[in-house]
């Protein structure tokens, strides 16, 4: 697995995870938040839900 976060647009201030597999290149899937951590099966992402901070976990 391959991880990386990034702004969508200049004037957005969010940020995506976006997650890839890493022998195919494909894209796995993508979360609203900025990355936090990861690992093997999962990725810790810091997000803004109905305006408070959440640290979620996705596998």
């Amino acid at each position: 697995m391959v991880i990386g976060s990034f702004a969508e647009s200049k004037t957005d201030r969010g940020y995506v995870t976006l997650v890839y597999d890493r022998e195919s290149g494909r894209e796995l899937q993508r979360y609203r938040g900025y990355l936090c951590g990861g690992g093997p099966d999962w990725v810790a992402v810091s997000a803004e839900r109905d305006g408070k901070p959440v640290l979620e976990f996705h596998r």
